[in-house]
């Protein structure tokens, strides 16, 4: 007759007050040394609260926390698209950020069209998540006051919130230099001799787009250039839509000197196009990008003249203003780099 076996006894989950014990600490002095950004312990005692919770491989309980103190010592970061470029970039650096202070970074995704958007911040609230910041798409054709909605009440609820962008204006704000930057480039475009620019933007109505196509009009009414705008579907602006939209413009308007492109993937797109169409990419058609976001200096050959974003501080700044106990009450615009490369030679 076969043994019976002993029932596995399961190892008793390690508590806080286990930790203070170990420590020689008041619960409550634990559970404050443990908190992200508690700055009121000495340095001395939180490092003895945190070599107690590590020998005694003490997790903390986030749901629990959650409920005693209102918050999680987490950052839900939200995007539309993860695999958009400028919304990677800008997520990376507020990883970074959340890193620094000891908080968790997490991302959640809305779909390209932010169908999700509404679940996905009700779900991120009963997390109650330290803060949460939205990356928006600069090409953005959907409606974001359900949104907007959903994250007042987080608010109300003392819940912190940072947009990068500029649909909805809610908590910290950082706006990138959509309108300057594209005036620039056109001006830098212009002093480099040319006469002639096709742009392609999208058909969505995304404020970042308007002022883009804005800054392209204001820097080509201020240097004389006949502007050509060429518009796509939202759902083509990726390297396959500035492809087909090139190929088209170097069938239709024989005039164009250089196309410049919303984004830099289009952009690639664009340089094939020309050099599929049998164009020397540069002396005979130029293309420019915008954002700086595909190593244009580094990989791409000629290397892509573009527009840097300051993308990094762009995340820094938006968890940073989180994190403010007295932030800024306006929208902080970041500055802009024109990026003048060899895509874009001086012409005679």
């Amino acid at each position: 007759m076969a043994a019976s076996k002993t029932p596995t006894k399961h190892k008793r989950a390690v508590t806080l007050r286990d930790v203070a014990e170990k420590a020689g600490v008041s619960v409550s002095t634990a559970s404050r040394a443990l908190t992200p950004g508690f700055t009121r312990i000495s340095a001395a005692v939180t490092q003895r609260v945190h070599d107690a919770a590590q020998s005694l491989d003490y997790r903390t309980n986030y749901s629990a926390k959650a409920t005693s103190t209102g918050s999680s010592a987490f950052v839900a970061i939200v995007v539309s698209d993860i695999r958009d470029p400028l919304s990677a970039e800008i997520a990376h650096s507020v990883t970074a950020v959340a890193t620094a202070h000891d908080l968790v970074p997490m991302i959640a995704g809305t779909g390209p069209r932010g169908g999700a958007g509404v679940q996905v911040l009700r779900q991120l609230r009963s997390v109650q998540p330290e803060a949460i910041i939205i990356i928006e798409p600069p090409i953005l054709d959907y409606d974001t006051s359900p949104m907007a909605e959903e994250l007042s009440r987080y608010v109300k609820e003392g819940g912190r919130v940072a947009i990068v962008g500029d649909s909805m204006e809610l908590g910290a704000q950082v706006t990138l230099s959509w309108q300057a930057g594209a005036t620039d480039l056109m001006s830098g475009l212009a002093n480099r001799g040319y006469s002639h620019p096709t742009i392609i933007t999208a058909d969505g109505s995304s404020t970042a787009m308007r002022r883009w196509r804005r800054g392209m009009e204001t820097g080509a009414a201020q240097d004389g250039l006949d502007i050509d705008t060429w518009v796509v579907p939202c759902s083509q602006m990726d390297r396959d839509g500035g492809y087909s939209a090139t190929k088209q413009i170097m069938k239709s308007r024989q005039s164009t000197d250089v196309v410049i492109c919303a984004s830099d993937i289009m952009a690639i797109g664009a340089m094939a196009a020309i050099r599929d169409a049998g164009l020397t990419l540069g002396p005979d058609v130029a293309v420019a990008g915008y954002g700086n976001l595909v190593m244009a200096d580094k990989v791409l050959h000629p290397y892509l003249t573009s527009v840097d974003l300051d993308l990094a501080r762009a995340g820094d700044q938006a968890l940073t203003s989180c994190l403010d106990p007295d932030p800024a009450a306006d929208p902080i615009v970041l500055d802009h780099r024109i990026e003048l490369r060899e895509s874009t030679p001086t012409r005679r």
